[in-house]
């Protein structure tokens, strides 16, 4: 593979910085798409083909790891549901003593207040 990429360097340095005529154009053209986009799709393939077995190899090591870790989390859901129904339990009781706070402090607002001397 890596001689093929080589072989189409040599290739590149042969067209001409410039190019000046039709029949150039043309040939230019053909030998990027006879040549380079094949060279290019077959070392895409071989690629794929050589990367296949590390990614098999990963999604296996992905399935056991998320096996492990979702039985974790599901064995700690309930517990984690204790504690945030304590939490919550906690916050209703502050916001029920904040209310009262509230109530006996607006009705010693009403309430008219004694006169001094009176």
């Amino acid at each position: 593979m890596a001689s093929r990429f080589v072989e189409l360097e040599l290739g590149a340095a042969k067209v001409p910085a410039q190019i000046t005529t039709e029949a150039e154009a043309k040939t230019v053209i053909d030998w990027i798409g006879e040549q380079c986009k094949r060279a290019i799709l077959e070392a895409e393939q071989a690629h794929a083909r050589e990367k296949k077995p590390y990614l098999d190899g990963g999604r296996v090591v992905d399935r056991f790891s998320m096996t492990k870790s979702s039985g974790s989390t599901t064995s700690s859901g309930p517990i984690l549901r204790q504690v945030q129904q304590f939490f919550d339990t906690k916050k209703a009781e502050q916001r029920r003593r904040e209310e009262a706070d509230r109530r006996r402090a607006s009705r010693r607002a009403r309430w008219p207040r004694p006169r001094p001397g009176g």
